[in-house]
């Protein structure tokens, strides 16, 4: 797999985004490089891209998986997770009924647009996109419980 550093015009372009939809504050990043490879995004230690030559890495990950690109840009769970409380919009704080409805891979009712961040406690849960009406969960399959295992 080949990797692209991320610089100049695209890496901001990426931080905006995140600014913009999420209110993280580009200046976090000040320590992370970020990679293309294929249709992801990874986050890694500002030393990967400095020191080594990601370009060349003979791996299949380097970092987070942090963003996935298709029509737009789509913050992963694993992402939405380590950037935690950095996160400042795009909130819909769950209670204990919404987080069983989540875990075992449910949509939520709700109205919006574009991604949420679901948070349950304080703590980033995953992500959520709005479509008719609904939050559509997208927790990945391989992090959820199904509701008779969540009942004891």
């Amino acid at each position: 797999m080949r990797f692209e550093v991320l610089r100049g015009k695209k890496r901001e372009e990426i931080l905006g985004y995140l600014q913009e939809e999420f209110g993280v504050d580009p200046e976090f990043f000040s320590d992370y490089c970020l990679l293309r490879s294929g249709n992801r995004i990874w986050l890694a230690s500002r030393d990967i891209c400095e020191k080594g030559r990601p370009e060349s890495f003979p791996a299949e990950a380097v970092g987070l998986s942090f963003l996935r690109v298709g029509k737009g840009l789509k913050l992963t769970t694993s992402g939405a997770q380590f950037l935690g409380s950095r996160i400042k919009k795009r909130i819909m704080d769950v209670g204990e009924d919404e987080l069983a409805r989540l875990l075992s891979g449910l949509d939520l009712r709700g109205e919006g647009e574009g991604y949420v961040v679901f948070r349950f406690r304080g703590d980033v849960i995953g992500i959520g996109r709005f479509v008719d009406g609904r939050v559509k969960n997208m927790i990945p399959k391989s992090r959820r419980i199904p509701l008779k295992e969540l009942s004891g």
